[in-house]
């Protein structure tokens, strides 16, 4: 079985934050849905019941993570952080920006090197 790209899988996902994602400015995980710790924040917030999937900031310029459905749809916005919640393996490969695209030292990052 061929594993999709997260765009094949989150088609309705934000062009911001899927950019945002592949920049390395938030993380994205898929919660366990069954674990105690997010049963019992459902509870807290029922908005959360259709979550799948959740974005936590790589930057310290947002106020709280971000819920996602299964198609990538923003399902709750946190003003809380919930990144101690359980993981489980993302259902898709995610393809990264070349940050060394351009780069004055792009040949070097690219190559094999040692210190």
């Amino acid at each position: 079985m061929e594993i999709k790209t997260i765009n094949e899988v989150l088609t309705e996902l934000n062009p911001t934050l899927l950019s945002d994602i592949k920049g390395y400015f938030w993380s994205i995980d898929k919660i366990n849905t069954n674990s105690s710790e997010f049963k019992s924040l459902c509870v807290k917030h029922p908005e959360l019941s259709e979550a799948v999937y959740i974005l936590n900031p790589n930057i310290n310029d947002s106020d709280g993570s971000i819920f996602l459905g299964t198609k990538g749809n923003v399902v709750y916005t946190a003003s809380f952080f919930a990144n101690l919640l359980e993981r489980i393996e993302l259902d898709f490969l995610l393809e990264s920006i070349d940050l060394t695209k351009n780069h004055p030292l792009e040949k070097l990052l690219k190559q094999n090197f040692q210190f």
